[in-house]
């Protein structure tokens, strides 16, 4: 399945604000765990190959410590095919080095 190549397997830690403001953004990329940020509204979804549990308690002392509250926080959010395609068109592909060269 496509959404398992991403990472979390499929699965994303969701914290949803009553407000987005860009600097919210900013502090989340800037964690080194997190390996993609996708907005949806006021929901952002964290992509990480870290265990989700842990996860969770670091994006929320990050937050805690930047003085900004959250509405809600949910560790397993299924990924869905937005997700998907937001990521994979965010991302730089991978050069496929099996091809042959053409002459």
């Amino acid at each position: 399945e496509l959404k398992k190549k991403l990472p979390g397997k499929g699965y994303a830690v969701e914290i949803e604000f009553k407000t987005i403001q860009l600097e919210i953004l900013d502090i989340l990329k800037d964690i080194k765990e997190i390996d993609f940020v996708i907005q949806r509204g006021e929901r952002i979804r964290l992509l990480s190959n870290m265990k989700r549990e842990k996860l969770m308690d670091v994006i929320l002392a990050t937050l805690e410590e930047n003085h900004i509250p959250i509405d809600s926080a949910d560790i397993k959010v299924s990924i869905d095919m937005i997700d998907y395609f937001t990521y994979v068109s965010s991302v730089k592909p991978e050069i496929d080095k099996t091809k042959k060269k053409t002459k």
